[in-house]
């Protein structure tokens, strides 16, 4: 079976696995669409293969007229079966595409949902009333947040882009919170629209599974998310660690994620959800209809000792209605030991000229593998988010004990830039400085 379908700024995160994956099950042909002409150039750049040949149909720049008279030129020029959102950036793109094409089985409405946190907890809360949900309101001022704190009674909330993703601006505060600190944050955001919620307590997992075209729900992985103290942040997240399926913890993720994936409406895409338990119970943080980012998918096949490939499954479900082909998942083999993916933070925007410590993680019997190696050189970023960490590793173990023993020793082993740097560093890297913003404008 052999069909063409839209994949928008392929370059981006996991768009090339999702292409392998599209060709080697369907031999299906991506029509490649760019978002402006910079994307076209930054994807030649990384080698990525968009002129016509086996796997690819043609190259197009989505035109600065509008995504309307685009879509209909798609109608016109290409038979399209499907389109592939692979990446937050390119979900609401993809999803307009879709609606536009009137594609089988692409609901209207609800993916945009998706990237509206407001909307899909407000959707949520109206097809299943019995869910818990946090409090949550739309606000538009920090004197809108400071009245509604104290009518809510609630003793800490959070505050976050509507939009977002990635841990970006998301600030939690005390009800005692000052006027001015709240104006404060709300000039970092530069007048996007801000959700504010009542804060949750307890541990904070996330659950990603899929959904197939008939709304059947498969669940993939179950893990939770440690945090630390940091730049002003108390919520930046230091590691993700696998849960066994079996655990209570587990379960609880499990149906509570089932119950929020029905009531959403989601059809034919992965989900990433966020949540947390308390003494309560689960609740909702947020959720995605895209797979985990921050690089951890792979992370997830390898939970599954490779028997399950989610970027396959993911290909399969978005270009077919049929049940899927591939191997069903082994929770024995998922349960075969315990893995954490842990990741440094850093202090300040600087430039490492020297590292310490390397060989002294490669050592620990807990440790797997790299995912990001510091090394001198590196251009590394106060860390406020979950895109500025300087380093991050895989570490594998029989219990959380020995993982959390092991994190420890990490933290504790890694140091960079304890001695001074040479003259000769620096004009090296001065000289890599003025190259950069070269390669920015042409990569």
């Amino acid at each position: 079976m052999s069909f063409e379908y839209v994949i928008i700024d392929p370059h981006i995160g996991y768009g090339p696995a999702m292409m392998r994956r599209m060709w080697t099950r369907w031999q299906a042909r991506a029509i490649c669409v760019f978002s402006n002409a910079r994307q076209r150039r930054i994807a030649r750049s990384r080698g990525l293969e968009i002129d016509p040949c086996d796997q690819v149909v043609a190259a197009h720049n989505i035109p600065s007229k509008g995504m309307g008279r685009f879509i209909e030129f798609l109608r016109v020029q290409h038979d399209v079966r499907a389109v592939l959102p692979h990446s937050e950036f390119t979900l609401s793109q993809a999803d307009a595409v879709a609606v536009g094409l009137e594609l089988p089985g692409w609901r209207a409405h609800v993916v945009p949902r998706f990237r509206n946190k407001y909307s899909l907890k407000a959707h949520l809360r109206q097809t299943d009333p019995e869910l818990r949900l946090n409090a949550f309101a739309r606000v538009r001022s920090p004197e809108e947040v400071w009245a509604r704190v104290r009518a809510s009674g609630c003793e800490r909330f959070v505050l976050k882009p509507n939009d977002g993703f990635g841990n970006r601006h998301v600030r939690i505060f005390d009800a005692d919170v000052s006027l001015v600190e709240l104006q404060h944050y709300w000039s970092t955001i530069k007048g996007r629209s801000i959700l504010w919620e009542e804060y949750v307590g307890g541990c904070e997992f996330h659950c990603n599974g899929q959904v197939d075209a008939h709304g059947g729900i498969q669940i993939v992985d179950v893990a939770r998310y440690y945090y630390c103290s940091a730049n002003g942040r108390e919520n930046l997240r230091r590691a993700v660690g696998q849960v066994r399926h079996g655990s209570d913890e587990f379960s609880s993720c499990e149906a509570y994620a089932r119950r929020v994936i029905a009531a959403s409406g989601l059809r034919k895409l992965p989900f990433h959800l966020e949540l947390k338990i308390d003494e309560r119970g689960p609740c909702l943080i947020e959720c995605a209809a895209r797979l985990v980012g921050s690089n951890f998918a792979p992370i997830v096949n390898l939970l599954h000792d490779g028997r399950l490939d989610i970027f396959d499954l993911a290909a399969h479900h978005i270009a077919s209605e049929q049940p899927y082909p591939g191997p069903s998942i082994n929770w024995r083999i998922y349960n075969t030991g315990l893995m954490r993916k842990v990741m440094g933070t850093s202090e300040r925007r600087e430039r490492l000229h020297d590292v310490s410590g390397l060989a002294d993680v490669e050592a620990l019997p807990e440790f797997h593998t790299w995912l990001r190696r510091p090394f001198v050189g590196q251009k590394v970023r106060r860390t406020t988010d979950l895109a500025g960490f300087p380093y991050e590793l895989l570490l594998r173990a029989e219990s959380d004990a020995d993982l959390d023993h092991a994190m420890e020793r990490v933290v504790r082993t890694l140091r960079w830039n304890e001695r001074p740097a040479t003259p000769k560093l620096w004009a090296t890297h001065a000289a890599r400085d003025l190259i950069a913003p070269l390669k920015k404008l042409w990569p």
